[in-house]
């Protein structure tokens, strides 16, 4: 069942907010109204695009891995269902006469819940039982990238980022495409207008784009 929420000014320009693209901004929004009044909701990427964006050509899959990536919303597994908690949503959304839920909140201490079962689950991951730290220090790799991305806006979101991408034993790889579509039509274009936030290109996977074929770079771009 839907439900009438409201949006506070500050939504617009909060610092993760900002790192999402247009899509993931507007289905971060969309969960609001589907959530019910402790902010969790059956997670079903199928369910939520008929939902949100029922005839819109988007993979919620991605968007929603986008979402968690900035850690606006936690994906959990309660006796093999998937779940997905809306963080701070309590605190955010005001609700006259707030209706307990009647799902399972995330597991606060995954080794001691044997009812918690970790999964593959949507693009970018369910919560995992006892996810791995970072080293001290910062991202094994991560300055490297950083040094290497021509962008450099949204440090703490980028590292961030990078420690939850799936690039360990890969950052050769990924450097190699950076370096390539750093010198792409697209990221040259006025000035680097279009070059992406580090953090949205690391939770969009980028580095796994396809290269234009010799015919597509061949096109001429038509002057506006």
């Amino acid at each position: 069942m839907a439900r009438i929420r409201s949006i506070k000014p500050e939504f617009w320009t909060d610092e993760k907010v900002v790192e999402l693209s247009a899509f993931a901004r507007l289905l971060f929004i969309g969960l609001w109204n589907f959530a019910d009044d402790e902010g969790r909701m059956v997670c079903s990427p199928k369910r939520i695009k008929m939902q949100i964006f029922p005839s819109d050509s988007v993979d919620c899959s991605a968007l929603l891995g986008e979402i968690r990536g900035e850690s606006l919303i936690e994906l959990y597994v309660v006796d093999g269902q998937e779940y997905l908690q809306i963080n701070g949503f309590t605190k955010h959304q005001k609700v006259d006469k707030r209706t307990p839920s009647k799902l399972p909140p995330p597991p606060d201490h995954p080794p001691e819940s044997p009812r918690v079962v970790p999964t593959e689950g949507i693009k970018e991951g369910i919560k995992e039982v006892n996810p791995p730290l970072p080293p001290k220090g910062g991202c094994a790799g991560f300055d490297r990238f950083w040094a290497a991305y021509p962008k450099k806006v949204g440090k703490g979101a980028a590292e961030k980022a990078f420690s939850k991408a799936p690039i360990n034993g890969h950052l050769a790889d990924v450097l190699t495409a950076l370096e390539r579509q750093k010198h792409s039509e697209q990221w040259q274009r006025d000035g680097g207008q279009f070059i992406p936030h580090p953090a949205t290109w690391l939770n969009q996977r980028r580095w796994e784009d396809e290269p234009p074929s010799p015919a597509e770079q061949a096109k001429p771009r038509l002057a506006l």
